[in-house]
């Protein structure tokens, strides 16, 4: 009996995997190749600092020169948790007259309910005249309670000096 049995299942198997690989008559036809993406064309970095949580901080800021960049800090005052925003704003060999001849800073700030939440600047893209920057939330399984703000610092060519930015925020849960 368990001898018939098994010879009934596994020709059912046989006859179910026949069914489900069916052959087609046409052969897939060869994909051209893609065009370039825009994407490619950006040159860009970003960095990501912490910062004390305020529920006044989420925006998007364009920062074109040094006194901009110290206007900016004057306004919103984030809260160096880490002791390093300073440090790395107003380091004179880095964002300087000269970086900012030819770049421009996006600062994109954020507030989380969890200090385990990341981000990660996964590209940035024009489309119409519009910059996204697209934005993956990293969400762990298991946080923390400690809430968090975040500045999202990227750095881009100056060909965007007067483009609308979009922020294109993405959930991943980790």
């Amino acid at each position: 009996m368990k001898r018939y049995l098994t010879i009934i299942l596994s020709t059912s198997l046989v006859f179910i995997l026949l069914a489900c690989s069916e052959a087609t008559d046409t052969p897939p036809q060869p994909q051209p190749p893609a065009e370039p993406s825009p994407i490619a064309a950006i040159d860009w970095k970003a960095a990501y600092y912490r910062i004390g949580w305020r529920d006044d901080i989420e925006g998007t800021a364009r920062i074109r020169s040094v006194k901009e960049l110290r206007e900016y800090y004057d306004k919103t005052q984030p809260e160096d948790i880490n002791g390093i925003i300073d440090e790395v704003f107003f380091n004179d060999e880095q964002y300087n007259d000269v970086f900012f001849a030819e770049h421009l800073l996006f600062l994109i700030t954020a507030s989380e309910g969890s200090g385990s939440v990341r981000h990660k600047v996964t590209s940035l893209s024009e489309d119409g005249g519009v910059l996204r920057v697209h934005i993956d939330k990293l969400i762990p399984e298991i946080g923390t309670a400690d809430m968090a703000g975040w500045i999202i610092v990227i750095e881009a060519d100056r060909s965007f000096l007067e483009t609308e930015i979009d922020v294109v925020w993405t959930d991943v849960q980790m």
